[in-house]
């Protein structure tokens, strides 16, 4: 009899349980348009939309570039700009910026998948230092002019990126350390390294003999005078 009222007790814990979760309601994580300030759910999103967390965790701001489809679950996202509403912790200098992009960590928790950097997203910003968008493995294209005018850039970070448009970063006289990985980089447009530093250092990491030379030819073909390349394997 004790044993037949301990299973009992047990089922209606059980049950309360079941009840409190689904009585519990999910919180939907809200953007935050710009320029408007509306407060949009996630899933309400259009092609086209600039958008910021809600909780102003970092300091990017994104656009749509495409809505879920049947066989992904993910919105295809790049960013494009700087979030001019977040607040900088204490112990940054935002004269002096280090940008690094955690997709991983991003398509873990939320609905989005980073596929580029926008055209002009960053243009003539004078407190970028260093930008990183590693691993970002759906990672497509620096847009047009991204970077351009970024005087103060010294050093960006990419992952298997096939393209690097035009002017992407024209005048970026400080840049002279580029991080790039795998064998996937298939164009870079007109200009993209004019008037950067004289000397500029390529970090090819896990990159194949072949295309070590191919990337070679495009960076001093896109404007980049000297070129020096250090091979990385992981």
């Amino acid at each position: 009899m004790r044993i037949i009222k301990r299973i009992y007790l047990m089922l209606v814990a059980i049950l309360a349980v079941i009840a409190v979760i689904n009585l519990t309601p999910i919180k939907v994580k809200a953007e935050i348009l710009v320029p408007t300030g509306e407060h949009v759910p996630f899933y309400k999103l259009r092609v086209g939309d600039v958008f910021y967390d809600a909780e102003d965790t970092e300091p990017l701001v994104y656009r749509v570039v495409k809505k879920p489809t049947s066989k992904s679950n993910k919105f295809d996202i790049e960013i494009a700009g700087i979030n001019e509403n977040y607040k900088w912790p204490e112990n940054c200098n935002p004269n002096k910026v280090y940008i690094g992009v955690d997709s991983e960590t991003m398509e873990e928790l939320w609905p989005f998948r980073i596929v580029g950097i926008g055209d002009y997203a960053f243009k003539d910003n004078k407190t970028i230092y260093s930008f990183n968008v590693y691993p970002c493995y759906d990672f497509k294209y620096v847009g047009k002019g991204a970077f351009e005018g970024c005087t103060y850039l010294h050093r960006f970070h990419t992952r298997n990126t096939p393209t690097i448009k035009a002017r992407a970063f024209f005048g970026c006289s400080a840049l002279n350390e580029f991080y790039l990985t795998g064998n996937k980089l298939k164009r870079v447009g007109k200009d993209a390294f004019k008037n950067t530093k004289t000397k500029m250092k390529l970090i090819a990491e896990n990159m194949n003999d072949k295309q070590v030379l191919k990337v070679k030819k495009l960076f001093k073909k896109a404007g980049v005078k000297k070129l020096r390349i250090k091979r990385e394997f992981y």
